[in-house]
């Protein structure tokens, strides 16, 4: 009995600390823009690559706690996702998948794609901290983890989690190096600074980039098979 008291007591701590990664879900809304460009020449219209930019501004988020997912794009056919499972008890048990599809139009032409995370943004923030940012055309990106205290989990990971863009991408190395494709992708040196807990982030400036991250923490006796 008393080495199932220290268990409980243990446990209990370790449950403490899992829920205060809690404290706090609100839905989130940023701004983004695309600008589509035209010009006339001699009477002939024609359009310009498009200019998309995705930005979370300084000192955005900082100082947050609990769960924080954010999904950020600007451009076409773009996917993101965030995924969470935290199972606690004698029984429970999680499971997830997440597959995302997306295709690239042959012919696609590159554009201006801007993205970063400026001074500051999520800066002290505490707990899971997940955030996807796009700008382009035909991006896939994904977040997951997965928690076990005591029970059986079913971690998410790489072979769980399936990401997929079409064969169908139509760039050429020509249109690459086009003097109108100006791609950029930073995260100021303050940003995240102080932050403790899960932080996972992707950016993605382009066409037909797949970037994911993947977590899972078993703890304790039944955590995982």
């Amino acid at each position: 009995m008393a080495g199932n008291t220290s268990f409980d007591r243990e446990t209990s701590k370790k449950t403490g600390r899992l829920r205060s990664m809690l404290l706090a879900m609100s839905p989130l809304v940023f701004m983004t823009f695309v600008m589509n460009e035209a010009v006339g020449d001699d009477g002939v219209f024609r359009h310009l690559p498009q200019a998309n930019s995705s930005v979370i501004s300084g000192d955005a988020l900082s100082g947050v706690r609990g769960v924080v997912a954010t999904n950020s794009a600007a451009g076409t056919n773009n996917l993101q996702s965030n995924s969470g499972a935290i199972a606690i008890g004698d029984t429970a048990s999680v499971n997830n998948h997440v597959i995302q599809q997306s295709t690239l139009d042959k012919g696609s032409v590159p554009g201006r794609d801007n993205v970063s995370i400026e001074g500051r943004a999520f800066s002290h923030a505490k707990g899971w901290i997940s955030t996807n940012q796009a700008a382009g055309r035909a991006n896939v990106q994904g977040n997951a983890v997965s928690m076990a205290l005591g029970i059986k989990g079913s971690a998410l990971s790489e072979s769980s989690m399936g990401q997929v863009l079409s064969d169908q991408q139509g760039l050429t190395a020509d249109l690459a190096s086009s003097d109108a494709s100006k791609r950029k992708v930073t995260i100021d040196k303050t940003a995240f600074s102080g932050a403790a807990g899960i932080i996972q982030t992707n950016q993605s400036a382009g066409n037909g980039n797949t970037t994911s991250n993947s977590f899972s923490l078993r703890v304790g006796p039944g955590g995982g098979e």
